[in-house]
């Protein structure tokens, strides 16, 4: 499987020459497995990784390549817990949701009367708890600021910073007119959770969500001692990867904080669904779409994002800390589960990616599609145009759609440099990208003009952007 290593990094992120058209025996899908991760750690300047895959809720392939502590020389283990980040964020939904079927809250209640002590009348009386777990809250997030608070002071993150940074911001829109990925709604979710269930959030997730389903490694990360919880790492300038104290942040809820095995991880999906742990209207709010004032239907359901791949309906989550990266997905036709984890930020792998490589193999897809044909300026003038995916500070991204030698392309700004990617038209108002042909760019048109696109990784929605200008 020469073309494994290619596949990995950015640059080089070419489809494998081989094309299976079905899926791979389970000790080949290993060796492949295996060979992705060893290159990750060989070339990656990853430090851990734990991957794995279960069909119907049983751990078909399960492994840790690298260290759970580094310095220690201590290995990463198929027992190492890693923080979840914001593969946090469905367990947090699950939790409000039972919530919701045992009557004690209601998904249309407003802010204001589920969280009393919300500090702004206006705000509280304008948001439900349904727009807190589907990203149309307009809240600002309150990531950036924490990491600022947290790098000077090294202090557990507490309530009542998040409450007095939402009491000096702002709604950024309407609630309910678009969508726009969110921290600050699903940390006060956590609270809520809290309020409803006169638990702390920790105990309630125990008793109400990880406890019923069996799945006995996920916890908060406070509560997991160095030795079972893999120590985060990040790339630095000289692009070697070192230790970073940001992974020991404390008092995260609710959007992040939740720390497990990639194994319990990736059996989450089956367990909820032979656990009857929601209703079946639940259930369906859980992994359904959200539908915008105007009518825009956007994949993500309550604290899921959503898609299809070739096919095969796909759900899930991605979550990226400070030192953290991970992914689940499930592929619910197939009844197969990946989960990606690992311990260092800004290394050359990406777990999206990693994941989506697996998927290759175990669901038994062919190569991806790379032809596509050449679209002219009249076809592309729908699309043209600035976008937006919200105004918090530090995370929001502009982008401009533009037409270059006959395609789309989309030109964007992270981290000051400006990154330029390649769009393959694929009709019916989608693209998908040059570097990642199973991405995907659906655009969202109303009377012959986009007003927004969804970006789509390996199937599963990522972000969306709503058009400022022209």
């Amino acid at each position: 499987m020469q073309w494994v290593p290619l596949l990995l990094f950015a640059g080089c992120s070419q489809p494998p020459a081989d094309d299976s058209s079905a899926a791979m025996p389970r000790a080949e899908i290993q060796q492949l497995i295996d060979s992705i991760a060893a290159k990750a750690l060989d070339e990656g300047r990853l430090v851990g990784l734990s991957i794995a895959v279960a069909r119907d809720g049983q751990a078909v392939i399960a492994g840790s390549w690298g260290w759970l502590d580094r310095d220690a020389g201590i290995a990463a283990s198929p027992a190492t817990t890693f923080n979840y980040a914001s593969v946090s964020k469905p367990f947090t939904a699950l939790a409000i949701l039972t919530l919701v079927d045992g009557g004690r809250i209601g998904l249309d209640d407003l802010l204001s009367d589920v969280l009393a002590d919300y500090p702004v009348r206006d705000q509280g009386a304008s948001i439900t708890v349904r727009q807190l777990l589907n990203h149309t809250s307009g809240l600002s997030d309150y990531v950036a600021a924490d990491t600022e608070r947290w790098r000077a002071t090294g202090a557990p993150l507490e309530p009542a910073f998040v409450l007095n940074w939402l009491a000096g911001h702002p709604l950024e829109f309407e609630p309910g007119t678009t969508w726009s990925y969110n921290n600050s709604a699903f940390y006060l979710a956590g609270l809520i959770v809290a309020h409803a269930s006169g638990r702390s959030f920790p105990e309630y997730l125990r008793e109400a969500v990880t406890g019923p389903l069996g799945l006995t490694t996920i916890g908060p990360c406070d509560d997991q001692p160095i030795g079972t919880r893999a120590r985060g790492y990040a790339v630095n300038g000289n692009g070697t990867a070192e230790e970073s104290m940001m992974y020991t942040e404390a008092g995260v809820i609710g959007d992040g904080g939740l720390c497990g095995t990639a194994t319990d991880l990736a059996r989450m999906p089956a367990a909820l669904r032979d656990s009857r742990l929601l209703s079946d209207a639940m259930l369906t709010e859980f992994l359904g779409n959200t539908t915008l004032l105007d009518g825009t239907r956007i994949a993500y359901g309550l604290g899921t994002r959503q898609g299809d791949l070739e096919g095969i309906r796909v759900w899930g989550h991605t979550g990226g800390s400070s030192t953290y990266v991970a992914k689940l997905a499930r592929y619910e036709e197939r009844g197969v589960s990946i989960a990606v984890l690992t311990n260092t930020l800004d290394a050359d792998t990406d777990p999206v990616a990693i994941e989506g490589y697996v998927a290759q193999a175990v669901l038994g897809l062919p190569a991806p599609d790379t032809s596509a044909p050449a679209i002219t300026a009249e076809v592309a003038a729908p699309y043209v145009g600035i976008y937006t995916t919200g105004a918090s500070e530090g995370l929001a991204l502009r982008s401009r759609i533009t037409h270059e030698g006959g395609q789309l392309a989309r030109r964007a700004t992270v981290d000051a440099e400006d990154r330029v990617t390649a769009l393959l038209t694929r009709g019916d108002h989608a693209f998908g990208r040059r570097d990642w042909p199973r991405d995907r760019f659906l655009f969202h048109v109303t009377d012959g003009r986009a007003t927004a696109y969804s970006e789509f990784y390996n199937g599963m929605l990522g972000n969306y952007s709503w058009r400022v200008h022209p």
